[in-house]
């Protein structure tokens, strides 16, 4: 059984003498889990269950409900969150227009506990370490609309549902803030300057570790291939 399994990480410095997580020596603990990393069947597993989690998140009425102009039947499309795998933005629209930002939020925060519950009801949770909030909410100042600042809407705050009952309140970000999302850094207000240092701080240390312990030659090369360059 994969639950039983230890697990060990080879670097440039050898295999390592203890298990880094996992199996008999960490405790077996619950046995839920998914198909395991690199099984055929994950990809289709994993896309069973979250469409069956999106379409009941969207009958609970969440998700952004937009028109496409250039279509002549003038067709509207439901976009409720972007997911990769365990990675997901939920993406929220005010429902209707002149929208104060208390009504916002709550509005927020209740798509984001029905989302948290519909993910434990597959047995997984949503992690308050790796999540976090933008709020893009708009003002006009001297006729130009231009987004508040995090502190003229910090007094807001979403929290999450834990699996033991209790919820955690996550951090909210100002717009102009670079986050991981989706294997990408980006932020509301598409300025490129950090991830365009985020790639050059990624070479540098790629090459650092190289020259420390270098690895085998083919090894080298796969680690350039697949961990650089995409």
């Amino acid at each position: 059984m994969m639950q039983c399994m230890d697990y060990f990480i080879k670097t440039g410095f050898g295999i390592s003498e203890q298990p880094a997580f996992g199996g008999i020596s960490a405790g077996l603990g619950s046995k839920l889990m998914g198909l395991g990393q690199g099984s055929g069947a994950a990809p289709g597993g994993m896309r069973n269950i979250i469409t069956l989690v999106d379409n009941a998140y969207k009958r609970l009425g969440h998700g952004m409900g937009m028109e496409a102009k250039s279509s002549l039947a003038g067709r509207i499309f439901l976009l409720a969150a972007i997911i990769y795998v365990d990675d997901t933005d939920l993406l929220h629209w005010a429902k209707f227009y002149g929208i104060s930002d208390d009504e916002f939020v709550a509005q927020i925060q209740q798509a984001t506990t029905d989302w948290g519950m519909l993910v434990q009801a597959t047995g997984g949770a949503v992690k308050p370490s790796k999540s976090f909030w933008y709020l893009m909410s708009w003002k006009f100042d001297r006729g130009k609309a231009v987004l508040k600042s995090k502190e003229e809407v910090s007094r807001h705050s979403i929290s999450i549902p834990q699996s033991d009952g209790t919820t955690s309140v996550i951090p909210l970000e100002a717009n102009h803030v670079t986050k991981k999302t989706l294997g990408v850094w980006s932020n509301p207000l598409n300025r490129p300057t950090v991830p365009l240092e985020k790639l050059k701080t990624k070479g540098l240390d790629w090459v650092d570790k190289l020259r420390v312990r270098p690895l085998e030659r083919k090894n080298t090369w796969l680690s350039l291939t697949v961990q650089q360059y995409p």
